[in-house]
Formats: C-alpha cells, sequence, structure tokens
C-alpha cells in the first residue's frame, strides 16, 4: 500500500458515552495518538474562523464494498445487511456514501466464463444508486489501484507513470460519455514523495485532489495541510475519500501488515481517540473547504468490542463487523458514532420522526408476519420499536417482524413508534388488530 492512484466518481437507540480503562499494553500509544491529533486539530483551528464549509460527509458503505464478491448477489444480504447500514448512516447525518467498485467486479470480460454474474453485479450497484438516490443522498464511487499489480504497468509506482495511467483513464472516460460528474486522484500524506504525485495529477483535468489518510505518526497527519494547500495552489478542489487513524506507534512503523493494524481497531477503549480524529478532520474539512470527508471504519459508529473478551479473537475483524450489523439492526449506536453526528449536523437535532402508518399482516396458524412502511424524519430514521398489546416485543430498523407462538383465537392488538439516533420519538401509529 506504498503507492496508490485512487478515482472518485461523484453522483448525484442511543449509547452514552463512558470511560473505558486502557489496556497497559497500548496506554503509550493511546497518548501518542491522542497529542499527535491534539496537535494537528490546534495547528487548524489556528487558522480558521470556525465558519462552517459545504463539505459532503459521506462515510464508507462497507457492505456494499467490490470486495464482498459474491456475497453481494444474495437478496436476504440486501436487506439485511446493505439497506440497514445505508439508513444508519442517513440517520447518522451523513449526505452521501462512500462504496469502493473496484477492479475486475465491474469488468465484463472477467466474466467469460459465467456472463450472467456480470449482469448481477451490475444489478447490484444500479439497485444501490437507485436506492442511495431516493434517500437524497451522494453517491461516491472509489477505485482503489495498486497500479504495478492489476495493470502490469511497472511504472506505475512512479510520480511519471501513475500520471500516464491517471490520463489513461481520464481519457477512458470521456470516450465513454462521462463529462459531468467530478473525478479526482490522489495519494497518501504517509509517502515520502505524496507532493510530487499531488503537483503531479494537478496537471491533469481531474476536478480534485484526493487525500487518504491511515498512519498519523511523525508529519503523516500534519502533511494534510501541506498537500491541501498545494492542491488549492494548484487550482484544485480537495477531498479524503479514506482517512482513519492506525493505532501504532512511531517504533512500529513498517513492522506490522495490514491485517495486524486492522485487528486493533475494534477495542472500545479507542472510542475516544476515534471520536478526536474525526472531529479534528471535520474542522479540516471545514478549514480547507474539503469536497467531501469520507470515514473509512464506518462499523465503529454501531459497535466496538471489549478488550478483555476478545484481545485473543484470531478473528476479531470478522466478529467487529458482525457486532455492527446486529448493532444496525436494532438501530444502535457507538459514542463515536453520536459524536459524528453531533459534529456534522448544523444545529442539534430536536425533530421527531413522522408517525409510523399502521402495520399490514399475513395471518399464521400460530403466528404473524407484520409488515410497514418507512416513516420519515428530517436526518433519518435510526429503527422502530413494536408493541404486542402494549408491550414492546422488538426494536428492528427492519420494516418486517414475524411474531411467532400465538395463540389461536386471541386477539391482539399491535402498534409502533420510530426513533432517530438523537433520541427523537414519534407518536405510535394506529393499531392493527390480528
Amino acid at each position: 500500500m506504498n503507492r496508490l492512484i485512487f478515482i472518485l466518481l461523484v453522483a448525484a437507540a442511543t449509547v452514552s458515552a463512558q470511560t473505558v480503562p486502557v489496556p497497559a499494553t497500548y496506554q503509550y500509544t493511546y497518548n501518542t495518538l491522542t497529542a499527535q491529533i491534539a496537535s494537528f486539530d490546534s495547528a487548524v483551528r489556528a487558522n480558521w474562523n470556525g465558519s462552517p464549509s459545504p463539505v459532503i460527509y459521506a462515510p464508507q458503505l462497507e457492505t456494499a464494498s467490490a470486495a464482498k464478491f459474491t456475497q453481494l448477489l444474495g437478496t436476504s444480504y440486501y436487506t439485511n445487511a446493505v439497506l440497514p447500514e445505508l439508513e444508519q448512516l442517513q440517520a447518522l447525518g451523513a449526505q452521501g456514501v462512500n462504496v469502493h467498485i473496484s477492479f475486475p467486479i465491474l469488468y465484463q470480460p472477467f466474466y467469460s466464463s459465467n456472463p450472467s454474474q456480470y449482469q448481477q453485479f451490475v444489478s447490484f450497484y444500479q439497485q444501490l444508486a437507485t436506492d442511495v438516490h431516493a434517500r437524497g443522498m451522494k453517491l461516491i464511487v472509489s477505485n482503489v489501484v495498486d497500479e504495478a499489480s492489476y495493470t502490469g504497468q511497472t511504472n506505475a509506482g512512479a510520480v511519471s507513470g501513475s500520471t500516464q495511467l491517471l490520463q489513461t483513464i481520464l481519457s477512458a472516460l470521456q470516450g465513454g460519455g462521462v463529462t459531468t460528474l467530478p473525478i479526482g486522484a490522489g495519494t497518501g500524506t504517509w509517502l515520502s514523495n505524496y507532493l510530487q504525485f499531488i503537483q503531479s495529477f494537478a496537471t491533469t483535468s481531474v476536478q480534485f485532489i484526493d487525500i487518504h489518510i491511515f498512519p498519523i505518526n511523525n508529519s503523516f497527519l500534519m502533511n494534510a495541510i501541506t498537500a491541501a494547500d498545494a492542491a488549492h495552489a494548484a487550482g484544485k478542489q480537495v477531498a479524503i475519500s479514506e482517512a482513519w487513524e492506525y493505532k501504532e506507534n512511531n517504533n512500529e512503523l513498517g513492522t506490522m501488515n495490514l491485517n495486524q493494524l486492522c485487528a486493533r481497531d475494534p477495542f472500545s477503549f479507542w472510542a475516544p481517540v476515534d471520536t478526536a480524529f474525526l472531529s479534528a478532520l471535520a474542522d479540516f474539512a471545514n478549514y480547507e473547504n474539503l469536497a467531501l470527508f469520507s470515514p473509512f471504519w464506518s462499523h465503529y459508529f454501531s459497535a466496538y468490542l471489549d478488550y478483555n473478551t476478545y484481545s485473543s479473537d484470531p478473528k476479531i475483524t470478522i466478529d467487529s463487523e458482525t457486532a455492527s450489523q446486529s448493532a444496525r439492526l436494532i438501530g444502535a449506536f457507538t459514542s463515536t458514532g453520536l459524536s459524528w453526528m453531533n459534529r456534522i449536523l448544523p444545529a442539534a437535532d430536536t425533530t421527531t420522526p413522522g408517525v409510523p402508518g399502521a402495520s399490514t399482516a399475513e395471518i399464521y396458524p400460530n403466528g404473524a408476519t407484520l409488515d410497514w412502511s418507512a416513516t420519515t424524519d428530517n436526518v433519518g430514521v435510526a429503527a422502530y420499536n413494536l408493541y404486542r398489546n402494549g408491550q414492546l416485543i422488538t426494536t428492528t430498523s427492519l420494516l418486517t417482524y414475524f411474531d411467532q407462538n400465538l395463540t389461536p383465537g386471541e386477539t391482539y392488538s399491535y402498534t409502533l413508534h420510530a426513533f432517530d439516533a438523537s433520541g427523537n420519538v414519534s407518536g405510535l401509529s394506529a393499531p392493527l388488530v390480528v
């Protein structure tokens, strides 16, 4: 991950914060990261007048990433994973989502032995675009290319080679009729020659320069200010399409692989560091008038894991994603998610969601499937509480629930209300009597 080019196409129940003890093993790292973030934010605030800018906040929609490959093609996966994450991010104030659609998932020749599968992936992303835009949100498409591995162009890791590849991509897009969408390219702030990449890319027809921020050691985080200033000096807008702070010390740089670094992220004691990092970059986004800002590991907006329970878990990153998906299905958020929402919303959200319409039911001998339509909210609905005879039976972000073990001949009355991430609760729906 040391030389990358990033191409983006831009189209149209709460959890209270609490202090979690930091394990002694990570105390130094915790303190170091906290100090680095504070220094960066101080540097930004020293030159920023506090005025907001029209930044598009578009966290990564992880469940729709091309890395999921054939998992994306299941109907239940789209309903139970992709849509709940999309709705959760909207409920937290996101104005768009960032989706990684990398080569070769939409490269038709790749499917020569299974042509129908290509169309399935096309249909998946067409449906996703429809659902994103139906919510009034922007869809940002990221294509992250390791040039030497995927293109066979061994000189593409150099500034001149990467710029040549970028020119090829831009020509292909223009030849394909893609002429109205903002397109950007960029590099990571940890590279020793990041400025040369930026200055070279700025000579092309890209509309913005993209910055990725992961290691924040040494000057890597401060480099974001220099990178943005260089892009602006070249007449280009700036974006951050990926950012999440690596949990490593200066003396650990280059000693761990990506899996080892990511395995440190899921623990709940990191929440204050993640919150400070996102807040500092939101300040930076406003100060530099960024086109968009996309936090990377957005599943930590919904769930973390306990260090004492999971510190020796060999599949911790998988369990972390599973915990996040479970949290989304009940409209739960972490302190990091709620802090992020409060930072990016222009004002505190005090508006209650609309009253849900009455549910409908399909009756079975010992149960009933209840369905209802989504209601509206000024930011986004987090989930619904469903009541049977006045007693809460489930909290769900889905629009359906199967109530089982009912008694034949008995009468049941169902009502529901909606709530948002700020804790505002709608009135009860009209009852459905079954």
